[in-house]
């Protein structure tokens, strides 16, 4: 990517660099807790739905290897409202992020997430499932949250476009994990030549002297 920096842009630069250093905001971290698994199933994918407690960002995803070390199929969504109760359906979402046959964790992502979103997730390794009994008490940056049980009676092969998708109020959550962060992900700040400092201190006192001499 190409920058072009303007004499202003320059001189905001230097001023900035001069008056003292940026105050830096520190993400915080988490990963989303989805237990211990206590078994598995192999088949149709299946994950966990949940209402967003707080705002955060979603910055990547992975399903454990506990019940398989194949390829992980993965899918983020955004439900309008409750899923339906099994085995009535819906194919109405939006599809945040999906990902197949991906050998390890993804990283790098920024979804962003709001309070009250509904969220859907799906995900298993080498068409196996990493069960955990649900509903599931979790917490999203100290707000409690409950992991209830979401799939779809087909498998992640073909994408997760027009798959429709159900809820059941108890049995077992598909165990995926989701890294989070409580600000949104930024871009590293460009950094500034060593020597624009100097070069900009020096315009700034030619600037000075070449006033006095008006005055003079």
């Amino acid at each position: 990517m190409n920058y072009i920096y303007t004499t202003l842009t320059a001189l905001a630069v230097f001023t900035l660099a001069a008056v003292g250093p940026t105050v830096q905001t520190h993400a915080a971290t988490q990963t989303l807790d989805v237990g211990t698994q206590s078994g598995t199933y192999s088949g149709e994918v299946r994950g966990f739905w949940f209402t967003a407690p707080t705002d955060f960002w979603i910055t990547g995803i992975d399903v454990p290897t506990d019940a398989s070390t194949g390829t992980m199929d993965v899918a983020i969504l955004r439900l309008p409202s409750v899923p339906p109760t099994y085995a009535s359906t819906t194919t109405t979402f939006n599809i945040l992020f999906e990902a197949l046959d991906e050998a390890s964790a993804i990283d790098g992502l920024s979804i962003g997430i709001a309070t009250g979103d509904i969220i859907g997730v799906l995900g298993y390794r080498g068409g196996v499932n990493s069960y955990r009994t649900g509903p599931y008490a979790s917490d999203i940056f100290g707000n409690s949250v409950q992991l209830n049980r979401f799939g779809t009676q087909n498998t992640l092969d073909g994408g997760v476009a027009g798959l429709p998708v159900w809820s059941e109020s108890g049995g077992s959550i598909s165990r995926v994990f989701l890294e989070m962060s409580d600000i949104a992900p930024t871009a590293s700040p460009i950094p500034v030549p060593a020597s624009l400092p100097l070069v900009l201190g020096g315009f700034g006192a030619l600037l000075v002297l070449r006033r006095r001499r008006r005055a003079a």
